[in-house]
């Protein structure tokens, strides 16, 4: 998998697709109002700063993608907003390069904290992300919010 960050308008685009196909995106407003948001993010320096993508593909076809954004009060900190693998693409292998982008940014940027929001339950996380550091991904801290229905 060949990781590009989503700042051009192809890849952009590219990322619009598969938000429009995952079944379960962590959003809470219509696709369309989400869509426009991100693309307000990506077309200024300030959201460039303060919230990134990036594109997953294999043989130039766009797979997954994750983005998150960044904050700096109370502490610097980096929350994975959303991601998504298509279901014939998913393997430690290929999340770890998504994820690896989430942590390149948060050394770059020295942030201590990255975070993970998330309807999904905190063990498929934590089963998930342990699978990821055990392959050397390291995180200074990590924490969940979890928003499990029961």
């Amino acid at each position: 998998m060949i990781i590009k960050e989503a700042i051009d308008e192809k890849t952009f685009n590219d990322m619009v697709s598969l938000i429009v196909e995952h079944p379960y995106p962590e959003i809470d407003c219509r696709i369309d109002k989400y869509i426009e948001q991100l693309r307000n993010y990506h077309e200024t320096d300030l959201g460039y700063k303060f919230f990134r993508s990036w594109v997953g593909y294999i043989d130039e076809v766009p797979v997954g993608y994750i983005s998150g954004f960044r904050t700096l009060s109370p502490r610097s900190e980096i929350v994975v907003h959303d991601n998504y693998i298509r279901i014939n693409y998913r393997s430690i292998s290929n999340d770890k390069k998504l994820v690896k982008a989430i942590v390149d940014w948060s050394l770059e940027t020295d942030t201590k904290r990255v975070s993970w929001t998330s309807n999904k339950s905190e063990r498929l996380w934590k089963r998930f992300l342990k699978t990821m550091i055990k392959k050397d991904v390291k995180f200074k801290e990590l924490y969940f919010v979890s928003c499990e229905v029961a």
